[in-house]
C-alpha cells in the first residue's frame, strides 16, 4: 500500500506460486442492519492560501513519505530517487541522510516513512525488507526485521514504538481466500507481539490461474490485480496507536483505539463521479493488457488518500474528482468522525503531510518532477 506515492491509481500485482491444497475460506465482514440515510452538512471551505515564503527549489521523483522534524522542517523519503532527504524550507538547503547500501545503517529502496518513538522517524525499506529508526536531527541509529519477515503492508507506525500492517491476503485458483476484507494488526517490535485491530475492506481484484506441471503435482500461478477505482476502505495512525478508518459504503469516518471503534460518524452523501476513456486508458495500452470489469463510477476517495494531522486530531481525505478537474477537494474531519471543514487545492497538488501548523503539498511541474510547497494549515482549531 502506497500512502504517498503521486501515482494516480494503485496497478501493483501480487503473484504467488503455490501447490494446489485445500483452503478455507476466510468469512468476510457481514453488514449489520439497513445502510444509514446520508446527511449532508454545510461546512466552511476554503482555499489554500499562496505558499510560504518557506519553498523549496529541490526536486523529487516519487515521494512515499513526508515527517515534519520542525517548523519548516521535513523528512522526506523518495522511492524513486532511493533516497531519504532533510529539507530546511527556511534556507532552500537539504541533505541525505544515511546512505544507499546494505550495511547496518543503510538503506536501498524507501516504501514509507513515519513518525516513530521520541522525535525519531522509522522508514521502512522494501529492498531490504527491513526498518530503520533516525533520530530527530537526521541520523540514522539502528535498523531491525521481523524474524519471520513481514507478513503484510506497513501501514503506519506510532511514537510508543509499534508499527501496523495490513495483513496480506492469500490467493487460489479461485480467487482471494479472504474474500473482501483484510486484517489490520499492530506489531510491537520490543515485545513481540501482534494484535488484531480491525477489518477493512478492500477494492475488487481480477484473478488470472495458470498451471505448470511440476515434480508430480500442479503449480499454479496465480496473479491477482486490483480493479482500478475499485471501491476500499483506507485507514491512518495516529500517534497514540489510534487509526482513523475512511469506510467507502456507506462512506463515513471511523475513530478506532486499541481494537474498539471510538466514534462513527454519520453516513455522507457521494458525488457520481464517471470513469472516463481518459481513465481506462493508461491500463487498456499496456502490452499485457488484463481484463477488468469497469465499474460506472468512481468511489468517493481511493486507497491512500486519508491523512492525520501531527497530534492526530484532524483527519484530510483526498476526494475523487472528474478526470478534466483541476481542483482537488479534502474532506477534514474531526476525532468524532464528523466533517469540520472543506479545502480545496487547485493545480496539480497533492498534499503529502500535515504538521504543526503547517499543510505539505508536493507540486508537479510539466517535466513531472515534483517541488515541496509550504502552506498554513487554513481549517480553525
Amino acid at each position: 500500500m502506497t500512502l504517498l506515492g503521486w501515482s494516480r491509481h494503485d496497478t501493483t500485482s501480487s503473484t504467488n506460486w503455490m501447490r494446489v491444497v485445500p483452503a478455507v475460506l476466510l468469512a468476510s465482514l457481514a453488514c449489520e442492519g439497513a445502510t444509514p440515510r446520508a446527511v449532508r452538512r454545510s461546512v466552511p471551505e476554503s482555499n489554500l492560501a499562496a505558499p510560504l515564503s518557506a519553498l523549496s527549489t529541490k526536486s523529487f521523483s516519487r515521494v512515499v513519505g513526508i515527517v515534519e522534524a520542525g517548523l519548516d522542517t521535513v523528512f522526506v523519503a523518495d522511492e524513486l530517487e532511493r533516497s531519504l532527504e532533510l529539507v530546511d524550507l527556511v534556507n532552500d538547503r537539504s541533505r541525505i541522510v544515511g546512505r544507499n547500501g546494505n550495511g547496518p545503517t543503510e538503506y536501498t529502496r524507501p516504501r514509507a516513512l513515519y513518525r516513530f518513538r521520541g522525535d525519531s522517524v522509522l522508514m521502512y525499506d522494501v529492498g531490504q525488507r527491513r526498518f530503520l529508526v533516525v533520530s530527530g536531527d537526521g541520523h540514522p541509529t539502528r535498523v531491525f526485521r521481523p524474524k519471520n519477515g513481514l507478513l503484510g503492508t506497513v501501514v503506519g507506525a506510532d511514537t510508543v514504538g509499534s508499527i501496523y500492517l495490513v495483513l496480506t491476503p492469500s490467493f487460489g485458483p479461485a480467487g482471494r481466500l479472504s474474500g473482501d476484507s483484510a486484517t489490520v494488526v499492530r506489531w510491537n517490535p520490543d515485545l513481540a507481539t501482534l494484535d488484531t485491530l480491525v477489518w477493512i475492506k478492500e477494492a475488487p481484484a481480477s484473478t488470472q490461474v495458470r498451471q505448470r506441471a511440476q515434480g508430480g503435482g500442479t503449480d499454479v500461478l496465480v496473479s491477482s490485480f486490483p480493479v482500478p477505482f475499485g471501491p476500499a476502505d483506507d485507514l491512518a495512525v495516529g500517534p497514540d496507536g489510534g487509526l482513523a478508518v475512511a469506510r467507502v459504503s456507506p462512506f463515513r469516518l471511523e475513530w478506532w483505539l486499541n481494537g474498539r471503534r471510538q466514534h462513527s460518524g454519520e453516513a455522507l452523501p457521494t458525488d457520481s463521479v464517471p470513469i472516463t476513456t481518459l481513465d481506462r486508458r493508461p491500463y487498456e495500452q499496456r502490452s499485457s493488457p488484463v481484463s477488468f470489469r469497469w465499474p460506472a463510477y468512481k468511489p468517493p476517495f481511493l486507497r491512500g488518500a486519508l491523512l492525520l494531522s501531527r497530534d492526530g486530531d484532524q483527519a484530510w481525505l483526498r476526494r475523487t474528482n472528474g478526470t478534466d478537474s483541476d481542483t482537488t477537494l479534502y474532506d477534514v474531519f474531526d476525532r468524532r468522525g464528523i466533517p469540520i471543514w472543506r479545502v480545496r487545492v487547485v493545480g496539480n497538488r497533492r498534499v503529502v503531510g500535515l504538521g504543526q501548523r503547517n499543510v505539505y503539498v508536493m507540486r508537479r511541474d510539466t517535466t513531472d518532477l515534483l517541488f515541496l510547497e509550504a502552506y498554513r494549515n487554513p481549517v480553525a482549531r
